[in-house]
């Protein structure tokens, strides 16, 4: 009996053995998705980025020359350049609603926390993450 379990044992682990491919490397992954639309979507900032930050940033209360909130106008392009490059990274977490739900944008109300429904829209938040990955120009 011992001799059985040791011969199938044996058989078992050659057959598995055997059938293992030798390690290949892992191809590389195709390019991201989201770039390669970036490259061909037409997001020019005049045409399609300013009048998101418009209707959504630099209003009264918000990101305009008048209020400026957390010393950010988003009105104009040299000035949403500037507020991005100060933390671009912090920028894209807060229109994307990620970490603590006051520094989301926008926002109905600047002195309550963000709501779901106030998240842009996906297809803006697209167009201003590709105008940033193509390096922000003014086009």
């Amino acid at each position: 009996m011992r001799t059985r379990f040791l011969f199938f044992a044996l058989l078992s682990l050659a057959v598995t053995l055997a059938c293992n491919k030798p390690d290949e490397p892992e191809p590389d992954p195709p390019p991201s998705a989201p770039q390669e639309a970036c490259n061909s979507t037409d997001n020019a900032f005049n045409e399609k980025v300013l009048p998101v930050f418009q209707s959504s940033c630099a209003m009264s209360g918000c990101h305009s020359n008048a209020s400026a909130a957390g010393g950010y106008k988003l009105n104009s392009y040299d000035n949403i350049v500037q507020s991005i490059e100060g933390n671009e990274a912090l920028f894209l977490a807060s229109i994307n609603f990620e970490g603590n739900e006051f520094s989301w944008m926008p926002r109905s109300n600047a002195n309550d926390p963000a709501l779901p429904e106030d998240k842009l829209p996906e297809d803006d938040i697209w167009q201003i993450e590709c105008w940033i990955s193509r390096g922000m120009p003014n086009d």
